[in-house]
């Protein structure tokens, strides 16, 4: 069930729009605001959340963080044994330590990772 209603998320959603640049490694993408905006509203109305649940791994190399995270997209809609479906999904994420902020940003890529994987929407 909930492979069906992700199915239903990215098509309500359509494609979203990159409307950002990464100038340190020269490539655009979709902002974190623009994913949340386009995905809360079908992601609500299928019923479906998603959230982190684990941190796998962490390194630091130099100035570069890079993390390993778990995703899970959980059915809030119990199926027929009353159980509620969920997908966990893998997904890598990467920060420059700029400031202290490689952490976070690692973090943050790894939800812009997974959200621009055609997890939840097709991607433009």
């Amino acid at each position: 069930m909930i492979i069906r209603k992700i199915l239903n998320v990215m098509t309500k959603i359509g494609p979203i729009i990159k409307d950002k640049t990464n100038t340190d490694k020269n490539f655009d993408y979709a902002s974190i605001a623009m994913i949340i905006y386009k995905a809360r509203e079908a992601m609500i109305d299928e019923k479906v959340i998603m959230f982190p649940l684990e941190i796998k791994q962490i390194t630091a190399r130099g100035n570069d963080v890079i993390i390993a995270m778990t995703y899970r997209f959980y059915d809030a809609d119990p199926n027929e044994k009353g159980e509620c479906d969920y997908l966990d999904v893998n997904v890598p994420g990467e920060g420059c330590d700029k400031e202290r902020m490689g952490y976070l940003q690692s973090i943050k890529w790894c939800i812009q990772v997974c959200n621009n994987s055609n997890i939840c929407y097709s991607y433009n």
